[in-house]
């Protein structure tokens, strides 16, 4: 979230997502916009070095994100998605 200035306050939801190559990992989230009524969707992405996604480091990165965050609603559904990684 450093990466565009997004407040941890603002986030409203999130999800995870995996590219088809495989070597990278999507954090996506809505934040609110400056007006209340305003919900936008943005997408961090983690690159991974190597042939395939580490998937224990990107578990620790990920919970690591989600428990300081206690607004990521949804960020728990990923864990179904590390199985094929």
């Amino acid at each position: 979230m450093w990466r565009y200035a997004i407040d941890p306050d603002w986030i409203e939801d999130m999800f995870y997502s995996t590219p088809y190559q495989g070597v990278s990992a999507g954090m996506g989230f809505a934040y609110k916009l400056a007006r209340p009524q305003s919900i936008e969707w943005n997408q961090a992405v983690w690159e991974c070095k190597g042939p395939r996604i580490n998937a224990d480091k990107l578990r620790s990165a990920w919970m690591n994100t989600i428990q300081h965050h206690a607004n990521f609603r949804s960020g728990m559904a990923y864990t179904a998605r590390f199985r094929g990684v």
